[in-house]
């Protein structure tokens, strides 16, 4: 433990005592003026000594050995040079990760001090139970009697069921799989509606979508936007996810991951016969050579009214994960600090419906692997957010109730791998 430094000053003060009416007397053969002038000179002595004993600093008891130099706040060692080594701050634990304990997976010979640098507690009663956390989705548990031999076993748990684990020493591609296979997905709605009430962190929202009606609250939604921007009547579309809890009057809460105010208008459709599901066209919007990148639908199920009556074709296509080499590829741009790229998404009719679903890109030739994540627009959308190295499987879907009034309807899926 470092010596702390302590640095008294004493600053000497003379005081005269106060007559009866509050002015001090005058002393036997001197005048207010004299003394006066004797005062200052006492004060200017005594700041003068306390400068000295700052100066100084402390000579004896466990200061004696450091000192901080007067007016400057630099710290010397006891020969009185400055010292060069800056003052340490603590360190800020870092969590154990999925990418560490595959680089471990595969080795029989870990032990415990292969975690050591990982915060844990110890969860055991008469074993020794280290459970070191890694995200919502996992734990790691390393068990055993004595914590000088190996460990009985260093298992890779699922937060949601702690039967459900792998012993990381397997082949590290069993150890994948098993993470793979036990990610919960994130799932987010996006949706239009109007604002009905803002309340301290929460927003009240009616939902003026068909599919997915309600009222419900939703949180961190004033953080997304300009102090004012939201407030009774406010037409927004929003993009949330559901906390799995209620909000102190029952209605459902949600976790606003996006949200925007809209115009009054509302964008009608294009008035266009498609005869045939359209391309859908990607526009990276923060690129000044605005380059579209084009996907043609991989499969389909499409409908057409002719002569009074509908008449459908259906396209099958391979799985998302299948076949990666035929998939479309789009380069998504290192922009310095971003993960996530917009890009705007156009087509020759706006969807009703787009469900785009995520997995990462190593996974690709491989089959039913768990998703990373899934968005479900339950509206018209016209910007989309892409990462670099996964897969994506856009499913837009075109009402069959609408299929008298516009012409067509259907289903479409477009496939493509960003790198």
């Amino acid at each position: 433990m470092k010596a702390r430094t302590e640095l008294t000053i004493f600053f000497a003060a003379s005081s005269l005592a106060l007559g009866a009416c509050g002015s001090p007397p005058e002393p036997a053969g001197g005048t207010h003026q004299e003394t006066a002038a004797l005062e200052e000179e006492e004060r200017e002595e005594s700041r003068a000594g306390s400068v000295q004993a700052w100066e100084a600093g402390p000579q004896t008891g466990a200061g004696a050995d450091a000192g901080i130099k007067a007016g400057t706040g630099e710290s010397e060692t006891a020969g009185g040079e400055p010292s060069s080594e800056p003052a340490s701050e603590p360190e800020t634990e870092k969590l154990l990760t999925v990418d560490r304990i595959l680089e471990l997976s595969g080795r029989e010979d870990l032990t415990w001090e292969d975690f050591q640098d990982y915060p844990s507690e110890d969860i055991g009663s008469g074993l020794h139970i280290l459970k070191y956390d890694i995200d919502d989705d996992f734990c790691l548990l390393v068990g055993g009697g004595v914590m000088d031999q190996e460990p009985m076993y260093i298992r890779a748990v699922s937060a949601r069921d702690q039967e459900d684990y792998i012993d990381i020493r397997n082949p590290v591609q069993e150890v994948r799989a098993f993470f793979q296979e036990h990610r919960h997905a994130e799932e987010y709605v996006g949706i239009r509606g109007h604002v009905k009430e803002v309340g301290e962190d929460q927003v009240l929202i009616s939902s003026d979508t068909d599919d997915f009606p309600g009222v419900f609250w939703v949180e961190g939604a004033k953080s997304l936007t300009a102090e004012g921007e939201l407030k009774g009547g406010t037409p927004v579309f929003v993009l949330m996810e559901d906390t799995g809890t209620q909000a102190h009057d029952g209605l459902e809460l949600f976790r606003a991951k996006q949200i925007m105010a809209l115009s009054e208008s509302v964008e009608g459709k294009a008035d266009i016969l498609l005869t045939s599901p359209p391309s859908l066209s990607l526009t990276d919007v923060l690129s000044s050579k605005y380059q579209s990148f084009e996907i043609q639908p991989r499969d389909y199920s499409w409908s057409t009214m002719e002569g009074g009556e509908a008449v459908t074709v259906v396209a099958c296509g391979a799985a998302p994960l299948e076949f990666p080499e035929i998939t479309d590829r789009l380069k998504i741009p290192p922009y310095n600090g971003v993960d996530q790229v917009c890009y705007a998404l156009s087509t020759a009719a706006a969807p009703d419906k787009l469900v785009v679903c995520r997995w990462d890109k190593d996974d690709a030739g491989e089959e039913d692997r768990a998703l990373e994540c899934m968005i479900t627009y339950y509206c018209p959308v016209f910007t989309i957010d892409l990462e670099k190295d996964k897969v994506y499987e856009l499913t837009a879907e075109w009402k069959e109730d609408n299929l008298e009034e516009d012409g067509y309807a259907g289903r479409a899926g477009y496939v493509l791998v960003t790198e």
